[in-house]
């Protein structure tokens, strides 16, 4: 990587002063354990695995010792057919006193680095620092939808979210699964989750890379995924203790038509970590992801959203959020990559980390 005015990048760790960044050394590892086990801001990290070749930075404070740590993936892209490089920021900490000063420093080495996009969550990096060295925000990526398939459950757990007493909870709790058992048979369609006549399998590697390389292309901009990335991606989120539900849908005629994959926590909400369709039946998954998640007790699903699928998931009565203050942090030297992020028209999945 190339140095920058105000970094300097050395082979010799004892030649580097105050303020430098570094490459990261083996004998970094102690101390980067160190901030990580007395992080004191949700600096959080992605789960343990990568997807592309890791860049690992270290910032050096004034006594000399290690006082912040970036780690990002390198990963192939497409932009309109022609390759580009993007960098994923999958991991920050730092010393409590040194946060906005190392943030400033890895985040000026990361952008000059050379790469053509440089991405990362502002619950992985602070928004202030990257702002402050040229970088843009887009909250369009971080936004989340969700649906109430058993409406009066789902409003008490909100409500019990929101400080209603747990007597007061469990007392309203039968009352609900009344109402909620009753609503399938009133005339308004909304509360009805039926199945459909698709096929349900499991989501394995091979059909999952099979669609990330025929769906996903459909948009300007785009990650070029490997068999391994997708095995790996598939195998950490079944490692996360959760109850997994992962499921490609075809047609009666054999043709697969999208996937989806869902985890239900403790209360009854699916989560939807990822999915996609073929844009002529994304209403047919959504329906079909209902249903599935209805017959297994969820009471509520949430996932997240995709630009261009806010149209039918608006159809199916589905509810729109940005989380907090979370947003997508973004940099490119080309104008047109931007304007393409910031209209929509990227495709960046949360299953493998890229936003």
């Amino acid at each position: 990587m190339d140095s920058h005015p105000g970094v300097a990048f050395s082979d010799q760790t004892s030649t580097v002063t105050a303020g430098d960044v570094r490459p990261f050394e083996v004998a970094d590892r102690p101390s980067i354990d160190s901030l990580r086990r007395h992080r004191t801001t949700p600096r959080a990290s992605a789960p343990g695995f990568s997807t592309g070749r890791l860049l690992e930075l270290v910032y050096v404070g004034e006594d000399g010792s290690v006082c912040g740590y970036l780690r990002a993936t390198q990963r192939p892209m497409l932009f309109r057919g022609s390759p580009v490089e993007a960098a994923i920021v999958e991991e920050f900490v730092a010393d409590e006193g040194s946060i906005e000063s190392a943030a400033i420093g890895l985040g000026r080495a990361l952008l000059a680095g050379g790469h053509d996009i440089s991405l990362a969550s502002s619950q992985r990096f602070p928004r202030s620092a990257w702002e402050s060295i040229g970088g843009g925000v887009c909250p369009l990526y971080t936004m989340s939808w969700s649906r109430a398939l058993r409406p009066a459950q789902s409003a008490l757990r909100s409500l019990r979210a929101n400080g209603m007493p747990r007597v007061v909870a469990a007392g309203l709790k039968p009352l609900c699964k009344t109402v909620d058992a009753a609503l399938p048979f009133l005339p308004q369609r909304s509360f009805r989750h039926r199945p459909t006549d698709l096929i349900a399998d499991g989501l394995d590697p091979v059909t999952l890379m099979a669609f990330l390389t025929t769906v996903s292309p459909r948009r300007s901009l785009h990650a070029v995924y490997t068999a391994d990335a997708v095995t790996a991606a598939l195998d950490a989120v079944q490692q996360r203790g959760r109850r997994l539900e992962s499921v490609v849908l075809r047609m009666p005629s054999g043709m697969p038509l999208g996937w989806y994959i869902y985890a239900l926590d403790g209360g009854n909400v699916a989560e939807v970590l990822d999915f996609d369709a073929r844009e002529e039946f994304v209403t047919d998954l959504l329906r079909h992801l209902f249903h599935h998640a209805w017959s297994r007790g969820a009471i509520r699903v949430t996932g997240p959203l995709y630009p261009w699928l806010m149209s039918p998931l608006a159809q199916q009565l589905c509810r729109f959020e940005r989380p907090g203050d979370d947003a997508l942090l973004v940099h490119a030297n080309d104008a047109r990559i931007l304007n393409t992020i910031h209209s929509g028209d990227a495709v960046l999945r949360p299953l493998f980390h890229e936003v």
